[in-house]
């Protein structure tokens, strides 16, 4: 995957960070990754408080936030950083059982591409 250090970086640390944050009791999250064609999938997934169905087309709107202390900048950042990347992010949740972010970006072609 080509791109902006800094910027996926930011999106890694503030998918982590939200996913931690939903699980203030502690919980398992997990992070994998898949090659799927010409696109790897970064999956988070956390079994934390999960987001209402009633807000799940909102978590991407700047200045939306379920958080008593977040600014709803997050996930509008990550959106943002991806889709400057030809990337995809997509999040799914069911309240009080967990949330799922999948982040879709191209991959390089290279003349001997080590994926296969």
């Amino acid at each position: 995957v080509a791109g902006n250090r800094d910027s996926m970086e930011q999106v890694l640390l503030n998918l982590g960070k939200n996913a931690l944050q939903a699980m203030p009791e502690g919980g398992t999250l997990m992070i994998g990754t898949q090659k799927r064609g010409d696109r790897v999938l970064l999956t988070f997934r956390d079994c934390g408080s999960g987001v209402a169905e009633e807000d799940l087309q909102r978590v991407f709107e700047p200045f939306f936030t379920t958080k008593s202390r977040g600014t709803g900048l997050g996930l509008a950042l990550c959106k943002k950083i991806v889709e400057e990347h030809a990337g995809t992010i997509e999040l799914s949740s069911v309240a009080n059982e967990g949330t799922t972010v999948t982040v879709t970006l191209p991959l390089v072609k290279r003349e001997r591409d080590r994926w296969g």
